[in-house]
């Protein structure tokens, strides 16, 4: 059915840009990052913007991010982890 292979499409797309945020927040360890400069880190730059908050909010409940108002961190245990299995896209 044409709505199942969309609900997939947009599920893949939703993992993607999660992969994408904990990926600049591992590779920029000391820093945290805004919301404002991972969506331009997202979308590129010449890229229409999208919207991180779903992937912001998933990474959250996952534990892998802490977020402190505008600001976006990435977890110990996320950080752990990418030391014993370095995530990748």
């Amino acid at each position: 059915m044409p709505e199942d292979r969309i609900e997939n499409i947009c599920a893949s797309i939703d993992a993607t840009i999660e992969r994408v945020v904990i990926l600049a927040l591992l590779t920029d360890r000391e820093s945290p990052w805004s919301r404002s400069e991972l969506a331009r880190h997202v979308s590129g730059s010449k890229g229409e913007p999208i919207d991180i908050d779903p992937a912001i909010d998933g990474l959250y409940t996952a534990g892998l991010i802490h977020v402190a108002g505008e600001l976006v961190h990435a977890s110990l245990a996320a950080r752990r982890i990418d030391d014993l299995y370095p995530l990748n896209i």
